[in-house]
């Protein structure tokens, strides 16, 4: 049995889906940063998610809640998961630039910001990048 702690938003699906007349480009940005910060706080603990997703991801009081570690659980005990560790973060980073597209793409707004709009998809583009190597650090 998994016992999850009380959220008031949803899923994050649900909530761009419910709410993405009303969000700002600084929700957009928030929610991002705050997808990333919680994948880096993962990775500096060793785990690595290998599943996130807008179905995974809650939303509490307008901020970001994860609800699933992915594997981490099944790899924590296996040595092989240090070898392949880097990988695997290069993977989440993947996902989280997935994220970042996917939030740009369901939020109308987008086409009408004009400066750090650039910034924004560099970012998930360079995350997005075929060659895990090539991605940025979280």
């Amino acid at each position: 049995m998994l016992v999850y702690e009380d959220v008031n938003g949803g899923t994050l699906r649900s909530y761009l889906h419910e709410n993405s007349q009303h969000l700002s480009w600084n929700d957009m940005i928030k929610f991002s940063l705050q997808i990333a910060n919680a994948v880096r706080y993962l990775h500096a603990k060793g785990i690595v998610n290998l599943g996130l997703h807008l179905e995974n991801i809650f939303m509490h009081n307008n901020n970001i809640k994860l609800a699933d570690y992915g594997l981490s659980n099944r790899l924590n005990g296996q040595a092989v998961k240090y070898q392949y560790l880097g990988f695997y973060k290069k993977s989440d980073v993947y996902t989280v630039g997935n994220l970042m597209q996917e939030m740009y793409n369901n939020i109308p707004f987008a086409e009408n910001v004009v400066g750090p709009i650039d910034k924004y998809i560099k970012i998930y583009k360079d995350c997005l990048c075929d060659e895990p190597n090539s991605r940025p650090e979280i």
